[in-house]
């Protein structure tokens, strides 16, 4: 897989084109927006050369979207992206719209499309902001955040390549083959997909060769004791504050947990350990020892009972390719 994303970049920067790969279908015709329905704010979106272009309205309200009219669950999704005047935009995955006036408003995940260190980062549109997420969470303003390199791998004038890979609840994502976000969420497993173009005072942009390839994920199921003997997996379940407290490894982590029931997200995966409170991403590591103290936790605890999705060894290969 990972070779093919470079040979799909040599193409694209010497050709301008991406071949398709085997089990990729067309998310675009080349020819008109059938398929897709515009939400939200007031820019427009047109099918110009082949491709399509989103432009911002100046001094309008609110961010727009061009949605697929189907909605999608697990998936890898392969696009091509670039400025033509430089502004703000992102991909909206398992995404949704709710009423707002007139219009509608969007909310969901995000994959962040902007020149800035932000890049590739998941982005909860209309609803958590940057909050969920413990590398963002407290942190003033975006350059602020941490050094990586897909802002270094973002071309500024150029077509970039974006993947999205959503399978269960996990999302990942790679700019022009660099990896990004990696998270563990399950607060949307299903949800269109959507070009944003940014309220503001500027921005164009055109989007090509949107593909898509659909993905089965292992179905969850109800489990009410016997956690810690499973192998990979993620659990999510409704604890008491005293469990969700036993299940933290420090103050810090506690500060998350509240009075009364918990919404918990654990995932074990491989030496990954990941734990969310009440959509919060309180813990995510890599680190063996990790692991072995939330199983050995985990066979201390009592009334953890919800729903777990057991990780078979084709889906960790794909989490983790």
């Amino acid at each position: 897989m990972r070779s093919f994303i470079l040979s799909a970049i040599f193409t694209l920067l010497f050709t301008g084109t991406v071949l398709a790969e085997e089990g990729f279908t067309s998310l675009f015709n080349g020819k008109d927006l059938t398929g897709w329905t515009v939400k939200g704010g007031f820019a427009s979106y047109t099918v110009e050369d082949g491709v399509i272009v989103g432009k911002c309205a100046p001094g309008t309200p609110g961010n727009t979207f061009l949605c697929t009219e189907k909605e999608y669950s697990n998936f890898i999704l392969r696009l091509e992206v670039r400025y033509v005047v430089m502004g703000n935009s992102g991909v909206q995955v398992r995404s949704h719209a709710r009423p707002r006036g007139e219009r509608e408003s969007v909310y969901g995940y995000q994959c962040e499309i902007a020149d800035r260190v932000a890049v590739g980062q998941i982005y909860d549109e209309g609803r958590r902001a940057w909050g969920y997420s413990s590398k963002f969470r407290g942190l003033k303003r975006p350059d602020d955040w941490f050094a990586a390199d897909a802002p270094r791998a973002f071309r500024k004038n150029d077509w970039n390549l974006v993947e999205i890979q959503c399978l269960g609840p996990s999302i990942r994502t790679w700019i022009n083959g660099i990896p990004c976000a990696n998270m563990i969420d399950v607060l949307d497993e299903n949800g269109f997909i959507g070009l944003q173009v940014h309220a503001g005072s500027a921005g164009t942009l055109q989007w090509r060769n949107l593909e898509i390839r659909e993905l089965s994920a292992p179905e969850w199921r109800k489990i009410d004791s016997g956690i810690e003997k499973l192998g990979d997996f993620v659990l999510r379940a409704e604890v008491s504050k005293e469990t969700a407290l036993a299940l933290c490894a420090n103050e810090e982590e506690k500060k998350f947990v509240k009075n009364g029931e918990n919404f918990c997200v654990l995932a074990l995966i491989g030496g990954r350990c990941v734990l969310n409170f009440n959509d919060r991403e309180v813990r995510d590591v890599n680190d063996s020892a990790a692991v072995s103290a939330m199983r050995e936790t985990l066979a201390k605890v009592n009334g953890i009972s919800g729903l777990v999705m057991e990780i078979d060894a084709k889906t960790k290969a794909q989490l983790e390719r």
